[in-house]
């Protein structure tokens, strides 16, 4: 389509390629904001990688055995 030509959206369109739609899981927005929360703690010194990782995947895996 000829809007996609203007040398702005090159970058976006080449996202298309490799991108994929969220999963389809009810509790979806939960679990991004376990991950999300899960990172913060690790750039803000909270807690180390493995601990903020691990307490993410804690809470995660109680959503989807939910």
């Amino acid at each position: 389509m000829p809007r996609y030509d203007d040398p702005q959206l090159k970058q976006f369109i080449a996202f298309l390629e490799t991108g994929r739609p969220y999963p389809v899981n009810v509790h979806w927005v939960q679990i991004a904001q376990a991950l999300f929360d899960g990172i913060q703690r690790i750039l803000s010194g909270e807690q180390d990688a493995q601990a903020a990782m691990d307490e993410a995947n804690a809470e995660i895996q109680a959503l989807l055995d939910s």
